[in-house]
């Protein structure tokens, strides 16, 4: 068995590849492997010398019904006891400053308090909280898709679709939480969503308190220049005519 150096880390491909060259049977590569997990699990590999096997299969009958029969690679499953999903919950809070002559929203600071229950792969469900942020600040300040009175749509292009990009994203800052789940195998919670949803909330509010003491209330997103500025000259209007 010189050809195969750590049968456990061989895939399929590899070791079908040594078969068909003749470099080692079968035979002999089934009984390496055993050799191998006897090496790290005595216990298991006790078990597969002296279980009962299927004569079709050769698998250990008592594993039949949960090991994949296709060959070296298997897929397994997993769902949680509640069907309709576990949610994470989040809080964003967001400064930022509104330029009255342009229209223009800078954010200054971007804080995420984020309940993910366990987290099994901190580095992945940081990505999700960073993405979906970064969505959310596009939907809050930039995207929108707009039709003319034919309905034919103006944003067709990126040129005219607009997206955040590296310099209207802020450094944002997240504060994990970890409350587990009752209804998940390692307490975790679905954290997809959590990081898209908040942020036109936070933004809009954020904007107009900036703006409540000019008289200043948007109530649609995108929070545009254009729509900035309208709001601003609409309150002005209100203030002279409440001043007549």
């Amino acid at each position: 068995m010189t050809a195969v150096v750590d049968t456990l880390r061989l895939t399929a491909e590899d070791a079908l590849g040594l078969v068909e060259r003749g470099e080692v049977s079968a035979a002999e590569l089934h009984g390496a492997y055993l050799d191998a997990i006897g090496e790290r699990d005595p216990e298991l590999h006790a078990f597969l010398r002296t279980a009962d096997h299927d004569g079709a299969t050769g698998i250990p009958i008592a594993l039949k019904d949960v090991i994949s029969t296709r060959g070296l690679e298997t897929t397994a499953g997993y769902k949680a006891q509640v069907d309709t999903g576990t949610f994470s919950y989040a809080c964003h809070a967001v400064a930022l400053a509104v330029d009255t002559e342009l229209g223009n929203v800078e954010l200054l600071d971007y804080v995420i308090a984020e309940d993910g229950g366990t987290l099994i792969n901190p580095m992945v469900v940081d990505g999700q909280i960073y993405g979906g942020a970064a969505q959310g600040i596009g939907t809050a300040l930039y995207e929108e898709m707009p039709y003319d009175g034919a309905g034919q749509p103006l944003a067709s292009t990126l040129a005219d679709y607009m997206l955040p990009g590296a310099t209207e994203v802020p450094a944002v800052r997240i504060v994990h939480m970890e409350t587990p789940s009752p209804y998940t195998a390692f307490g975790q919670k679905g954290i997809g969503e959590g990081g898209a949803i908040a942020p036109p909330a936070a933004i809009v509010n954020a904007v107009n308190d900036a703006l409540a003491g000019l008289g200043v209330e948007l109530t649609e997103t995108p929070v545009t220049p254009r729509r900035v500025l309208a709001a601003l000259a609409a309150a002005k209007r209100k203030g002279r005519s409440d001043a007549l």
